[in-house]
């Protein structure tokens, strides 16, 4: 059973601070329905609900957290998806051999079991799943099945591409992927590329482990474009397919916006994003006229070089720059440009934070503003605690439903200094 907010205990018996999920169970019981029937942490959670209720049960559950964690500047609404099912642009099965037999299984399901999530799934990618597992158990392609870890899809609501990520790669294995690749094209004109992409470790981590490691990439191309495309208003933004992209298209540009308009950049500003990956946040600032320089850092090379690429052809008279590298106090210190009194901090990091000594070393740097955008709800009430006391009061706070049906939120959080 889900316990309150009020209920959550350690192994000692003492209170501790509820996870947003609890936030939401009880959001959910004043709402009339009864969380402990549910799996809370199945995906498609929420998907039951109309859109309208949906949004109000998020908003309880983040009104909740607030006022039970003590924060200032409660959030006033959440802002509703473009697409509220079949919005997710990346997606992921795991492969499983198992006593002969090869499955395709859902990469995100519940702490119970089962679940599923193709509801919130590009109604493509469903088609493209089904036919991978009807051609990947016939005995043609034993040798790759018995090697896959994962078939991810990525891309955009009418075009995808196809990443096998393998943990062995011999001669058979790419003679299935070209074989395959030639069924495939003929099947679903829609999918537009397909690459080969070798994971040793098998991480859960499905595209970072071998980066992270530092290891080289082994990403082979049989078919198509090398890059995917990200529209931002007028403009094109290319990544290639093993980098980090919001999975919810549909709402990039909503995200974009409303992060700038946060910031509010006075003339002759200096952005700088920290996890930038392929450059949305960045690239959006360069827009701005007021905006007159921009940095980005990124632990991920890929990235940074599709950033770097976005910016040379879409903004070639501005001064932009990227760097490859952990984001680290030592990076931010040592690499990015010196401070400037117009100084302004995007700093999105992964879904558990940001690492440790990060948000010190940018509160060193005493920029005019910083928004703190978070994936990851948990970690809200202890990187606002940081800031404070740092000097870093919060001024304005934003949530975006960025993943329909499940029980997360994405919340921009605008500091500025004391």
């Amino acid at each position: 059973m889900i316990k309150t907010a009020k209920k959550p205990t350690d192994k000692n018996n003492s209170p501790k601070t509820p996870k947003f999920i609890h936030h939401v169970a009880d959001a959910l019981r004043a709402a009339g329905y009864a969380p402990e029937d549910l799996d809370l942490y199945r995906a498609d959670v929420l998907a039951f609900l109309p859109p309208e209720e949906e949004n109000k049960i998020k908003l309880d559950a983040i009104c909740r957290m607030w006022k039970y964690e003590h924060l200032r500047c409660h959030p006033k609404d959440v802002i509703q998806s473009p697409m509220h099912r079949h919005y997710r642009t990346t997606s992921k099965r795991r492969a499983l051999y198992l006593r002969g037999k090869f499955t395709l299984e859902m990469g995100y399901t519940g702490k119970k079991g089962g679940g599923n999530g193709d509801i919130l799934e590009a109604e493509l990618h469903n088609r493209i799943y089904a036919l991978l597992q009807q051609l990947l158990v016939l005995k043609k392609y034993d040798e790759l099945a018995k090697s896959l870890n994962y078939c991810i899809l990525r891309g955009s609501y009418t075009e995808a591409a196809l990443i096998l990520n393998v943990y062995r790669v011999n001669g058979n294995v790419v003679r299935c992927c070209k074989t395959l690749a030639d069924e495939l094209r003929k099947a679903v004109p829609e999918l537009i590329s397909m690459f080969l992409f070798l994971d040793e470790t098998k991480s859960e981590y499905y595209l970072e482990a071998s980066a992270k490691s530092g290891k080289a990439r082994l990403f082979k191309k049989f078919f198509g474009p090398e890059h995917l495309v990200q529209k931002l208003h007028d403009k094109k933004l290319f990544y290639t397919p093993d980098v980090f992209s919001q999975v919810n298209s549909s709402m990039c540009e909503t995200f974009a916006d409303m992060a700038l308009s946060l910031l509010k950049p006075e003339p002759g500003a200096h952005v700088i994003d920290l996890y930038c990956g392929y450059g949305l946040l960045a690239l959006r600032a360069a827009m701005d006229v007021n905006v007159n320089s921009v940095s980005g850092m990124d632990w991920e090379g890929p990235s940074i070089r599709s950033a770097a690429s976005n910016a040379e052809h879409l903004f070639p008279a501005k001064d932009i720059r990227f760097f490859a590298g952990a984001v680290t106090p030592d990076a931010i210190h040592d690499r990015l440009p010196s401070f400037s009194k117009k100084e302004y901090v995007i700093l999105d990091p992964p879904r558990q934070g940001a690492s440790a000594g990060v948000l010190e070393a940018i509160a060193a740097r005493r920029p005019k503003k910083i928004l703190h955008i978070f994936c990851g709800t948990d970690t809200i009430s202890s990187a606002l605690h940081h800031w404070h006391a740092n000097g870093y009061d919060v001024k304005q706070v934003r949530v975006l439903d960025m993943f329909p049906g499940s029980a997360n939120v994405e919340t921009l959080v605008l500091l500025e200094r004391q």
